[in-house]
């Protein structure tokens, strides 16, 4: 049986300075427009809320802890924001995604942390995830898995976006238009800006990687990319390719 600990989810809630990644690729992909509403599900201090808002957005949110009392109301645009990965029990956070989908008039944006670094052995392992340093809990999903987990239990096809951030739409045609103009765009690599020893060393081999995750905001799976083998020789996991990348990169852009 589960030990049962007191975690401290709202401590997880991050003071943001700008606008979140995952909304900022909403507003750049056009998901979120001006004649769109907007809500929050989970806003923690409620940055995005409160940016958004003051671009001329029609925005509201609501969290557990710091914004108990704000009615959780329809919208077109839902944000479930790596929200997921703090609930340390595995059917409440199913329902709770099911409870922001419910609330999802056009697409839903969900975006979870994505397992890149290895796990230190000082954390300590709870349910399905860790117990951080500060007392809360942290479910690292790897992306095909985090895919996986969206579409079975919304019965939905999620679109990557991004490495950890998925759009879910609730009509079929725009989701396929949606993919249509994201191949098309074919969004640009993420320049090199500190490039280190290791990823010089390598970077002929990370060229195409780098390539695959742009094109498809993920990391590729088991059979569907050519140079795999020769990567997991030198780095072992797909992760830790990715890791090196990351290093060399500014992060954020992916």
């Amino acid at each position: 049986m589960l030990e049962t600990l007191e975690i401290e989810r709202h401590r997880a809630a991050i003071v943001r300075t700008d606008i979140s990644r995952p909304v900022r690729l909403a507003m750049e992909w056009a998901i979120l427009k001006n004649d769109t509403t907007f809500f929050d599900y989970g806003c923690g201090h409620g940055g995005d809320v409160e940016r958004t808002a003051n671009l001329g957005y029609t925005s509201s949110g609501w969290d557990p802890y710091y914004s108990p009392h704000t009615p959780r109301t329809p919208a077109d645009i839902i944000n479930l924001g790596y929200v997921l990965n703090v609930i340390e029990d595995p059917e409440e956070r199913s329902q709770c995604l099911v409870n922001a989908w419910e609330l999802t008039g056009k697409v839903l944006i969900v975006a979870a942390q994505i397992l890149i670094n290895d796990r230190s052995r000082n954390q300590v392992a709870y349910s399905d995830g860790i117990v951080t340093r500060r007392n809360t809990f942290q479910k690292y999903y790897e992306q095909a898995e985090l895919k996986t987990y969206i579409d079975g239990v919304l019965q939905a096809d999620a679109v990557p976006v991004a490495l950890g951030i998925y759009f879910v739409f609730r009509c079929e045609q725009e989701r396929e238009g949606f993919r249509a103009l994201r191949f098309r765009s074919r969004t640009s690599i993420p320049g090199i800006r500190i490039p280190s020893k290791r990823f010089e060393d390598y970077q002929e081999q990370l060229a195409p990687l780098m390539s695959f995750i742009t094109e498809r905001g993920r990391l590729p799976v088991k059979g569907e990319f050519a140079l795999a083998p020769e990567l997991l020789v030198e780095f072992g996991t797909m992760s830790r390719a990715y890791k090196v990348i990351l290093q060399a990169t500014d992060e954020a852009e992916w």
